[in-house]
């Protein structure tokens, strides 16, 4: 941050950051290309950004979620592994993972990463008005209509209305 009332300074670059090009962070100014992760150097957001302060150093590095995850999850390190962390009753019905409060989706009984709430067909992402269930397995309508629904002439003949062949 500035002490004498100019534009604050990048906490990576060191130059000056103007209202048009900054992001707001950790309590920085940032400039909109400054804001990448330090490991792999993808372009960061609200979505994706997650920071690491060090031990003696003021400003946090930022890392993208997965590089985080990867680098400075120590519960998943260092915890024992746990029926609840490998599957069990909060076992996401795609990937079999662990799901966290702030990324679950509740169908067909079961928790589902945000992530993962696609169709089991043509992996569209689906939501709470799109989806429908199988077996435990959740599909858009669809591709649920083209797997499961009524088949054979007389079937979405036309108009809306069903006719019966004999």
């Amino acid at each position: 941050m500035s002490k004498f009332g100019g534009a604050p300074k990048c906490p990576i670059c060191n130059k000056s950051v103007y209202m048009s090009e900054e992001v707001v962070a950790e309590g920085y100014k940032w400039h909109k290309n400054c804001f990448k992760c330090s490991s792999c150097n993808k372009m960061l957001d609200s979505s994706n950004m997650a920071a690491h302060r060090n031990e003696g150093k003021e400003v946090p590095s930022l890392f993208c979620s997965h590089c985080h995850r990867k680098t400075h999850d120590i519960h998943k390190i260092a915890a024992p592994t746990t029926a609840a962390s490998v599957g069990g009753p909060n076992a996401c019905g795609r990937c079999n993972k662990t799901v966290y409060a702030a990324e679950k989706v509740v169908a067909a009984g079961k928790p589902w990463h945000k992530s993962c709430f696609n169709c089991a067909e043509c992996n569209k992402k689906l939501e709470s008005t799109t989806v429908t269930d199988n077996e435990g397995e959740i599909y858009c309508k669809g591709c649920y209509g083209a797997k499961f629904g009524p088949k054979g002439f007389g079937y979405g003949g036309g108009a809306g209305a069903l006719t019966r062949t004999q």
